[in-house]
């Protein structure tokens, strides 16, 4: 039983310090990264398991050389977040142009936010199983 919680708190450990690799990634970009307005050029339909329609935003925009850039959210949503022709405010890394994002929480945080309400039961259940056992709660 012992070796079942102590997966559970290395797979928590594991997925808390990629949560806290994936923050060091976003605040190097917004430290580093240069700030633009995109254009929402398209809306993607997709349908979920549930058969719900769901919306993909395609944004465009121009890097500091004014070249143009076409990128895909990570995010869907029901209804629509944007609209087409719409603009919002995204940061990309001028050493590479795939990594950029919408400044927003949920598309700057989401992974960290997920990794962290995965890791955290994960951690206490383990951790206070391994310390129970090693006689530290009685």
């Amino acid at each position: 039983m012992y070796s079942i919680y102590g997966a559970l708190f290395y797979v928590g450990l594991l997925l808390f310090v990629f949560a806290l690799w994936n923050l060091q990634q976003i605040k190097r970009l917004m430290n580093n990264g240069i700030k633009t307005e995109a254009i929402v050029i398209n809306l993607i339909q997709s349908r979920n398991s549930d058969g719900d329609v769901l919306f993909k935003p395609v944004f465009e925009y121009s890097d500091v050389f004014n070249k143009t850039h076409v990128f895909k959210s990570y995010v869907s949503s029901s209804p629509a977040t944007y609209s087409v022709g719409e603009q919002v405010a995204v940061i990309y890394d001028p050493m590479d142009f795939r990594n950029v994002r919408v400044i927003s929480f949920w598309d700057l945080y989401r992974l960290f936010v997920l990794m962290l309400c995965v890791s955290t039961p994960l951690l206490i259940i383990g951790g206070s199983y391994i310390l129970y056992e090693k006689g530290i709660f009685l």
